[in-house]
């Protein structure tokens, strides 16, 4: 729970300060971490359970190319963070009972992936956001909704 780095020669992971309520985070008052991974091609980012209404430019700088954002998508303010990132693949967590689980399948095309075993490589990333339900969320969440199912093309 502090903003920091560790470097390994195949992954790099950073943490840097972010906000579990709607206040503007500081050093000192950041109460969520927003984890950076560089892995092979591929950047991941972690936002915990940020409910900022949108991204400070400090966060900004560091949060760009983003392949895979994995957040908690209860809070409705994540549509507009998300749209500010414009990640390849979108993986919630946090979903059941989410008010916004609806809003967020007719925001961007929405797949469904029934087992935990997702391997992505950067060159069969969709061309344009896309939220992946994964596990036992694809398997309930996708089929409530009648999600398609995922195929690597």
């Amino acid at each position: 729970m502090e903003r920091g780095a560790i470097i390994l020669p195949s992954v790099r992971i950073k943490s840097i300060p972010g906000s579990h309520s709607n206040k503007w985070p500081t050093e000192q008052s950041a109460d969520n971490f927003i984890l950076i991974i560089d892995a092979g091609a591929l950047r991941i980012v972690h936002l915990a359970d940020i409910e900022q209404k949108s991204l400070m430019p400090e966060q900004l700088v560091e949060l760009r190319n983003i392949d895979v954002i994995i957040a908690s998508l209860y809070y409705p303010n994540i549509i507009g963070i998300v749209d500010q990132l414009r990640p390849k693949i979108v993986i919630p967590t946090h979903m059941w009972g989410s008010p916004i689980m609806k809003s967020l399948i007719r925001q961007w095309p929405a797949y469904r992936i029934n087992n935990i075993d997702l391997r992505l490589r950067k060159e069969t990333l969709p061309s344009e956001t896309t939220l992946f339900l994964i596990g036992d969320w694809g398997d309930r969440i996708g089929n409530m909704y009648k999600v398609p199912e995922w195929t690597e093309n």
